[in-house]
């Protein structure tokens, strides 16, 4: 009976050595295609809320002050004007699909001990991988080419002329992002400018600040050898420089 555990690189390639011995299989499916994607990684660990259905997703938002709020002494005439200080942002529903097909002869093919590698786990653990690196790359699709059916980008989120949940935020300055525009390289003003910005952004709430920044990675590089001075290095195996992207 022929064994064909044998892998010959074409027929012209088999000698006695091949024809007498087996080739060596690593049960390790080496990834040569999936990238990195960090920002997705970190959004997906954070806490996440699970709605249980619904047409859509509505989030209230105090959008106002009430600038009824004064001081007064004895009879003064207090304001007592109406205020409206609570809006709401309205999101659809985004979904994203895989498929998985393998037919009932490959299957049968992949089992026992011809099985190098599980054909039904190794297809469905490139479908999930597959649907992630998708929602990673659409997190920094460009502003205005974000398709309806796609999740809202970083780009669109932080734009200056885009609408998200259902408001403007052109009209609604309270939607509006924080933005600092400077056409200077990262290493002349970048590290100025992250600071500006995260203070500024801490001014309005101290319980909510940022968490985490998106960039290029020679911006990243850059930030990182800032710290280079302040490096020390304990281990004589190896060398960890403390930044993980």
């Amino acid at each position: 009976m022929a064994d064909n555990k044998y892998w010959t690189y074409s027929t012209a390639n088999v000698d006695k050595v091949l024809a007498e011995v087996k080739s060596v299989f690593d049960t390790n499916l080496a990834d040569q295609i999936m990238t990195a994607i960090p920002t997705f990684y970190f959004l997906w660990k954070k806490g996440k809320k699970t709605y249980q259905g619904g047409n859509d997703i509505i989030i209230p938002v105090n959008y106002a002050k009430n600038t009824t709020a004064q001081s007064y002494n004895r009879y003064d005439q207090l304001t007592i004007t109406p205020m409206d200080t609570v809006t709401a942002l309205q999101y659809k529903w985004k979904t994203y699909s895989v498929s998985v097909s393998l037919s009932g002869v490959d299957l049968a093919k992949c089992r026992g001990k011809e099985q190098i590698v599980d054909m039904m786990s190794q297809e469905i653990d490139n479908a999930k991988a597959s649907a992630q690196d998708l929602l990673g790359s659409d997190l920094f699709v460009a502003s205005g080419s974000v398709a309806d059916n796609d999740i809202n980008s970083i780009p669109l989120i932080a734009g200056s002329t885009t609408s998200v949940g259902s408001h403007d935020g052109t009209t609604d300055t309270w939607w509006s992002p924080t933005i600092v525009s400077a056409a200077v390289s990262f290493a002349s003003a970048g590290l100025s400018n992250i600071r500006t910005t995260y203070n500024t952004l801490c001014k309005y709430k101290q319980s909510d600040k940022p968490d985490f920044m998106v960039t290029s990675q020679t911006n990243f590089e850059y930030y990182e050898n800032l710290g280079q001075p302040q490096q020390r290095i304990t281990s004589t195996d190896e060398m960890d420089l403390g930044f993980e992207t």
